[in-house]
């Protein structure tokens, strides 16, 4: 029990960005060593911190954990999700291409728009896809990942860029 509230994020569930920075290094490695794909999702909450603003902290935190509740059921359990930042999850999809993490994101951008949220103005989604690449390190896959998240939410949000 210890070890599980050590490696999760308390208000999510997920695990917290220290455990996921841990696996997403052990997977690049592995994936060195043996062969195979790894793509990262990064995910985040358009107009987050204007949500904190607006509606208080508290509902934008449960707009998160919703989300974070639909996302466990729209992923497989061998992805790792984790809480990044503020809005923000990741997701390493291992043994995933990026043609099949982007429909995977699409199809989350898309559901994730369902979620009932008391927050305004409506809850969308942006994401941010990246595959392993040669030479790569979880460090640069995951500045990769972010950076396009970042385009996204910055070119109107509930987007997904590759």
């Amino acid at each position: 029990m210890v070890e599980v509230l050590g490696i999760t994020d308390e208000l999510t569930g997920l695990y917290n960005a220290a455990y996921f920075r841990h696996r997403l290094a052990e997977e690049v490695e592995r994936i060195r060593r043996y062969g195979g794909a790894l793509t990262l999702v990064a995910m985040g909450m358009d107009h987050y911190r204007d949500m904190v603003s607006t509606d208080g902290e508290n509902k934008a935190q449960t707009a998160l954990q919703r989300i974070a509740r639909a996302l466990a059921q729209r992923t497989r359990t061998s992805d790792i999700r984790a809480r990044w930042e503020d809005g923000g999850i990741m997701i390493a999809c291992v043994g995933t291409s990026l043609a099949q993490a982007s429909w995977l994101a699409e199809a989350l951008r898309e559901s994730l728009a369902e979620v009932q949220a008391p927050v305004s103005p409506p809850l969308t989604c942006s994401f941010g896809v990246a595959e392993l690449l040669e030479g790569d390190t979880a460090s640069t896959l995951t500045s990769r990942a972010t950076k396009l998240l970042a385009d996204a939410a910055q070119g109107g949000g509930d987007t997904v860029l590759c």
